[in-house]
């Protein structure tokens, strides 16, 4: 229902009815399409300035920390999504229900990459655990990442250790050490 009235107010151009709407979703199912329709309509209606502060009060008053992150996400407020990621509960294993984690470090890798290596690196972590080429393959993947941002902030020398300190430690798993072969690493 929602879409349709978007798309009549849209045709008949009410601009002030459409933010209303895109507000009204906002509210009750807050997410990051919605929050990126409401920006579009309130700035169509010059009201963003005073209907963004609101929406993330809301959403820090509801605790709705995963999606106030990725509206950081969007906004490419790097900083803030990382501060939000850091206030959600972790689950016994961190953040991996959500993958939230890793979207952040993606998104923001290239402006953040010090934040950025630690959760690649955990990543890598959790693929070579699972024991298996495809894995191993996938493990070599986010190695390179952490590479090219190690390489991004001028320390290849840490570098250097990690990959060592990686070879070394799973020094008895000969297709890791193939897979990291193949990935020049």
């Amino acid at each position: 229902l929602a879409h349709w009235l978007a798309e009549r107010y849209t045709v008949r151009d009410d601009q002030n009815a459409l933010f209303d709407l895109r507000r009204v979703c906002m509210q009750h199912n807050p997410s990051e399409p919605y929050y990126a329709a409401l920006k579009q309509a309130a700035e169509a209606v010059g009201t963003w300035e005073t209907a963004r502060p609101e929406i993330i009060r809301q959403m820090e008053h509801s605790e709705q920390f995963d999606i106030l992150t990725r509206v950081y996400l969007h906004d490419q407020e790097w900083d803030a999504a990382w501060d939000t990621l850091a206030r959600m509960p972790r689950s016994p294993r961190g953040w991996n229900w959500s993958r939230l984690d890793f979207e952040v470090a993606e998104r923001s890798r290239h402006t953040r990459p010090r934040k950025a290596i630690p959760v690649y690196m955990d990543y890598a972590r959790r693929e070579i655990n699972a024991r298996d080429r495809n894995h191993y393959a996938q493990a070599a993947r986010y190695l390179a990442v952490v590479r090219d941002l190690y390489q991004q902030i001028g320390d290849e020398e840490t570098w250097r250790g990690v990959i060592n300190g990686i070879r070394e430690e799973f020094r008895r798993l000969p297709a890791l050490q193939d897979e990291l072969n193949k990935a020049n690493l």
